[in-house]
């Protein structure tokens, strides 16, 4: 199956609306909702999940001004079929003094199944922007950990036309045992956070925040290890996990405290 789809955000009297949409099944975009000033569009599927020989696009554009959070409705499964891949491509836009958050839930590889993912994001300099990518490391209650034949999860980013950080998530069980030392050590789940703000005083504020409370993050879960660096242009973060849902929940904290720190600065 091959599907695509559209979204288009802009501001219309000091509110965020959602200019343009086209889907294609299974997928869809959610009535929009919101929370103060931020428009939220959620992506949703009518099908299980994304099968191997399955080929899904999706393009999202932020307007000038507006302020945009894209989640999707659930975890993804990725079936395997016929020793095909299932491929997503994504792109993403923002414009100028545009602030956008794209946190989807993780896909959750089934055995045998194989995954391609590949991301570009184009960012204004003086937009606010937060992407979340994390990986599932299978069916955890079936016994199924690193199970898939493969996972490949590909990001670029792109400030004014220059590259400035690229991420290869590239899993490959049959090749490497990823409990063993100097690999995961015995972690099973892998996040990425990439967060650009469009001036140093806020990049600041941020990374001194979150150096002093990462490992208050999450509570009553397992431990996760994290760290932080700055990019060519922006904040890179990366987080190693036990389960899924610790890491996407810690995203989200991160993600209000974006949200806190343009509001605080608006």
């Amino acid at each position: 199956m091959k599907s695509r789809l559209y979204m288009s955000a802009g501001l219309m009297q000091k509110k965020t609306i959602l200019k343009d949409v086209y889907c294609e099944a299974p997928y869809r975009i959610m009535q929009p909702f919101y929370e103060k000033d931020w428009m939220e569009a959620v992506l949703m599927s009518s099908s299980a999940g994304i099968f191997g020989g399955d080929n899904f696009e999706s393009h999202f554009e932020i307007g000038e001004g507006a302020k945009v959070c894209m989640k999707s409705q659930s975890y993804e499964k990725v079936f395997q079929r016929k020793e095909q891949s299932a491929v997503k491509c994504i792109k993403i836009e923002a414009a100028r003094d545009a602030a956008g958050i794209y946190l989807p839930y993780p896909v959750i590889p089934f055995a045998k199944s194989r995954y391609e993912c590949s991301t570009e994001i184009y960012l204004h300099d003086r937009c606010t922007f937060l992407y979340g990518d994390i990986f599932n490391c299978g069916r955890v209650g079936m016994e199924e950990r690193f199970k898939m034949d493969w996972f490949c999860s590909r990001t670029k980013i792109y400030h004014a036309g220059r590259l400035v950080f690229a991420d290869h998530t590239y899993i490959k069980p049959e090749q490497w045992n990823y409990d063993r030392m100097g690999l995961w050590h015995g972690y099973t789940h892998n996040g990425m956070l990439y967060i650009h703000f469009p001036d140093k005083q806020r990049e600041d504020g941020f990374l001194k925040w979150f150096r002093d409370l990462k490992t208050e993050l999450v509570s009553d879960t397992p431990p996760l290890y994290w760290g932080s660096t700055r990019c060519l242009s922006g904040i890179g973060i990366r987080v190693l996990g036990m389960e899924g849902d610790a890491i996407y929940q810690a995203f989200e904290k991160i993600a209000e405290k974006v949200k806190e720190i343009l509001l605080a600065d608006g």
